[in-house]
């Protein structure tokens, strides 16, 4: 079966994203949105955000082969991707001093959200 990435939505439905692996995903996911082009392939990811689509933000990030990447470059990459996402979220919620707490929780879950569909990407 071949992967099909879904939607996440970040606590309190302010941003979905969802992670792709290439261009044929990107557009299953995006669909008529916006157009939608997969990054270069020089760099090994990104998040691209769209921050007004239907009144929402969108995420997506991508990250193309990995088959050379040890766990430890896998994990801090997704959760480098988890924090640009965390910023995205921010601006939605225009929160401008979150407690530790809720940036930690809401990190964690956006890392947790993107380990599974990258896991299910393989």
């Amino acid at each position: 079966m071949s992967y099909q990435p879904v939607w996440a939505h970040s606590p309190f439905k302010h941003v979905q994203y969802a992670l792709v692996r290439n261009q044929k995903q990107m557009t299953a996911l995006m669909g008529d949105k916006t157009d939608a082009t997969f990054k270069d392939s020089t760099i090994p990811a990104c998040v691209t955000t769209w921050r007004v689509i239907n009144d929402k933000t969108y995420c997506v990030v991508q990250i193309g082969e990995s088959w050379n990447w040890n766990i430890h470059y896998l994990m801090s990459t997704l959760v480098h991707e988890a924090v640009h996402i965390w910023q995205s979220i921010k601006i939605a919620m225009d929160e401008t001093d979150p407690s530790d707490e809720f940036e930690a929780y809401s990190i964690e879950d956006v890392f947790n959200k993107l380990l599974t569909q990258y896991l299910e990407s393989e």
